[in-house]
C-alpha cells in the first residue's frame, strides 16, 4: 500500500518527466545529447560553464 502511495506522489511531483525535462533544458543550453550521460570531468570546460 505504501509503495503505491509513494509511486503516486512521485508521479504528481513530475518524477517521470524529470529526465526528459533535464534533457530539454541541457539541449537549450547547447549541450549535445552525447554529453548528457558523461561525467563532469570528461565534459569540455566551455560546456561545464553552461551546466553549472
Amino acid at each position: 500500500m505504501k509503495a503505491s502511495e509513494l509511486e503516486a506522489e512521485y508521479g504528481e511531483m513530475g518524477g517521470y518527466e524529470s529526465e526528459s525535462d533535464a534533457a530539454s533544458f541541457l539541449n537549450g543550453l547547447g549541450v549535445t545529447d552525447d554529453m548528457h550521460q558523461m561525467l563532469m570531468k570528461d565534459i569540455p570546460s566551455n560546456m561545464k560553464v553552461r551546466c553549472c
